[in-house]
């Protein structure tokens, strides 16, 4: 049938759709590896040049390409466990900008210091506000309405920049489950999935401040509707029922972790024309 084998999928948790466009193909890329991707990857398909799509940061650029040892074309891609990323090939070569690949150049420090955590909206009821030095779900601090509660907290903390460097990579750890993140007043994105990663771009000296809001899911909430039977499941023309087709019950679900887990790190980037 003439459908070459991508021995791209040969690198442990690598997985990919391809389809052909008028003048080369789209991949899908995602990886599921239990560490970074950080290598050169086969293409089965000729290509003169490849651009590179994330959807998550909406950055675009033409790709690293080299000729393999089989003659096909290698592009050098880097990913993190649970990221994913588009690629379009082309038949002729194209111009434009070039990929802003991520250059460490030092190890990743911990952000540590007091945040604060507000909860500014969302139910049954807001909890109480609190400060804290330790990453925790806040379904653990004791509070039984940050039990039950399904919405939206911000977690603030001001730092200093941890060294010299032109740019760093924000890295939350992990999320439970969403976040919007500011920096110095201003927005550097929102991330809702696996690697919770944001470039900051150049940081103050002194006195940056950081704001993360956290939304959570619902679970929590839906558990608390169960276990105090309050009357929720109200439809007009469907019987609510589990996967097992019996009557619904969240009530016996465990607590899902909500907030910011961390741990919050900044790992110092070379500068995008080095």
């Amino acid at each position: 049938a003439g459908v070459h084998r991508e021995r791209m999928v040969d690198h442990t948790g690598v997985r990919l759709i391809r389809r052909r466009h008028q003048g080369g193909y789209h991949y899908f890329i995602s990886y599921s590896g239990a560490a970074p991707l950080d290598d050169w990857i086969p293409l089965a398909v000729p290509t003169a040049a490849v651009a590179i799509m994330d959807p998550m940061s909406e950055r675009t650029g033409l790709a690293q390409l080299r000729t393999g040892t089989d003659g096909q074309a290698d592009v050098y891609l880097q990913l993190k466990p649970g990221a994913s990323l588009i690629l379009r090939t082309f038949d002729r070569p194209v111009t434009g900008a070039p990929w802003p690949y991520l250059r460490p150049v030092g190890a990743a420090v911990e952000l540590r210091g007091t945040w604060s955590v507000t909860f500014l909206a969302g139910g049954p009821e807001l909890p109480a506000s609190f400060r804290t030095d330790t990453l925790v779900s806040w379904t653990e601090r004791g509070d039984e309405e940050a039990k039950r509660f399904a919405g939206t907290a911000r977690y603030s903390i001001r730092f200093d920049a941890p060294g010299e460097g032109s740019a760093y990579l924000l890295d939350l750890g992990r999320v439970a489950e969403s976040a919007r993140v500011r920096l110095n007043g201003k927005e550097l994105g929102v991330l809702f999935a696996s690697p919770f990663r944001v470039e900051t771009g150049p940081l103050r000296r002194t006195g940056n401040e950081l704001e993360i809001e956290v939304t959570n899911l619902s679970a929590n909430r839906i558990r608390d509707l169960d276990v105090r039977r309050v009357p929720w499941k109200v439809f007009e023309d469907i019987n609510f029922v589990g996967i097992d087709y019996k009557p619904f019950d969240a009530s016996g679900w465990p607590l899902k972790p909500s907030g910011l887990l961390g741990p919050v790190r900044l790992e110092p980037l070379a500068s995008p024309d080095r």
